[in-house]
């Protein structure tokens, strides 16, 4: 910089202002040329940091790693693949078919005719006599077979459906037997006799008892006579095989309680 120092006189008339004001126009350039190195100066310092600072940041980008840019690009459309054309098997060579060659021949004309044919006569040989063929032999008579003997006729007897069969008791109440309720007698009453009497019944074809009598006795005469007479004035429904109705044999319990 550059300093000059103002003369402090005192004002003396005309001739001392005229100078004041040209050391004061002289000073002007001075200044402008002062403040001119100034700013050459500070913009350079401005450069000089600017490029620092830009360094600086060069050397911190390539110490952390330079960048990377990735461009995405879409993957290309696969073609369709073009099937093979399946190999048509070889057409079979077809053969000319050779016509036969006819060959025709003219017929040949001759003027001439025909010469006699002479033909000469068989030749005769001794005929053999013929021998007689043996004569068959006749077939002799064979005894024919003796009749196989027939079996003997079955003994009569009693038919299959007259034989009662045996029957349970669960079929026996399937009939729907009809039997009336035994009269107590009153001697057996009196005397406090009571039991069960199991009686084994026929039913006939019918449907009807045909016969009883006592399987199982209770104990006292007069009760089996009075199951008896029960059961000799019952009915039932016919029993019948493939439709066809049959006799039957069953046993009938009944039982004879003084609280009844």
């Amino acid at each position: 910089m550059i300093s000059d120092s103002l003369e402090t006189r005192p004002w003396r008339g005309g001739v001392s202002g005229t100078r004041y004001v040209a050391a004061v126009r002289s000073r002007y350039p001075r200044a402008a040329v002062a403040l001119a190195v100034l700013l050459v100066h500070g913009l350079g310092l401005y450069l000089i940091v600017h490029h620092s600072v830009h360094l600086i940041r060069l050397e911190a980008d390539r110490a952390s790693g330079a960048s990377v840019q990735v461009r995405l690009v879409a993957a290309p459309q696969p073609q369709p693949v073009a099937k093979p054309e399946p190999e048509r098997p070889p057409e079979p060579k077809l053969r000319p078919i050779e016509k036969p060659v006819v060959r025709k021949t003219t017929p040949l004309l001759s003027s001439e005719a025909p010469a006699a044919r002479t033909v000469a006569a068989p030749k005769t040989e001794p005929v053999k006599p013929v021998e007689p063929a043996p004569p068959p032999p006749v077939p002799t008579p064979s005894a024919a077979p003796a009749p196989a003997p027939t079996p003997p006729a079955p003994a009569p007897g009693p038919a299959l459906l007259d034989t009662p069969k045996q029957i349970s008791s669960a079929e026996l109440k399937q009939l729907g037997c009809r039997i009336p309720r035994p009269d107590y007698p009153p001697k057996a009453r009196r005397l406090a006799q009571e039991g069960t009497v199991v009686v084994s019944l026929t039913i006939g074809a019918d449907g009807a008892v045909k016969m009883a009598r006592v399987a199982r006795s209770s104990g006292y005469a007069l009760l089996d006579a009075a199951a008896l007479a029960s059961i000799e004035a019952g009915r039932c429904q016919p029993y019948t095989t493939a439709g066809i109705p049959r006799a039957v044999e069953a046993e009938q319990p009944i039982a004879f309680n003084l609280n009844d």
